[in-house]
């Protein structure tokens, strides 16, 4: 039995595999985020850490908590095309097609046995750029077939079509996988010190 246990410990090591102590896991917990309105960078953010190993996550009884505060998203309108009539001439006025979306949040990591801030707060930023179509614009939204009926785009688009509400929600996603690999990273460095 002893030679069998030496040989699994050696099999195990000799691949990169290796016996890890939770024990010592730290206990994390992360308490309503202000402004994540459908708790979907809470949850990602929770994925993110426990997927890397830092922290294991509790609703409460925790040692350490991370209180963080999401800034006002900022939109800008960085892509523009010529709007136009019905019949396919150009109008005099331009239309946004493209916008970036930025997220400020602020994270500090707080002690919950000594009642202090032991870490931040620390400032992250995140941004993505989406392009959408105008809901509004019946040449955007459909097309006319060979057959002279008018198609909606949207059932051929394969997803590529979108009006900016449905864009801004799927590039919300993109901006918090970002941002929780930041914060995720960062609390790498940090955890080493506790």
């Amino acid at each position: 039995m002893k030679k069998l246990l030496i040989f699994a410990v050696l099999a195990f090591t000799s691949c990169s595999y290796h016996v890890v102590d939770n024990s010592n896991s730290l206990l994390l917990g992360i308490p309503f985020i202000q402004g994540d309105k459908d708790g979907s960078f809470s949850k990602i953010l929770t994925q993110e850490i426990a997927s890397s190993g830092l922290a294991e996550f509790r609703s409460r009884d925790t040692r350490y908590e991370l209180h963080i505060t999401m800034n006002p998203d900022a939109l800008e309108r960085i892509g523009f095309r010529y709007d136009r009539f019905a019949d396919g001439t150009l109008r005099p006025n331009i239309v946004g097609t493209e916008t970036r979306k930025t997220v400020n949040i602020s994270v500090e990591l707080y002690d919950t046995l000594f009642e202090k801030v032991i870490y931040g707060p620390k400032n992250f930023q995140a941004h993505t750029d989406f392009d959408y179509v105008d809901p509004d614009n019946i040449i955007e939204m459909s097309f006319v077939a060979p057959d002279g009926q008018r198609e909606l785009a949207f059932n051929y688009s394969l997803g590529q079509l979108n009006t900016i509400e449905g864009a801004q929600d799927t590039a919300n996603l993109s901006v918090y996988r970002i941002l929780s690999k930041k914060i995720a990273d960062e609390l790498a460095l940090h955890f080493k010190e506790l």
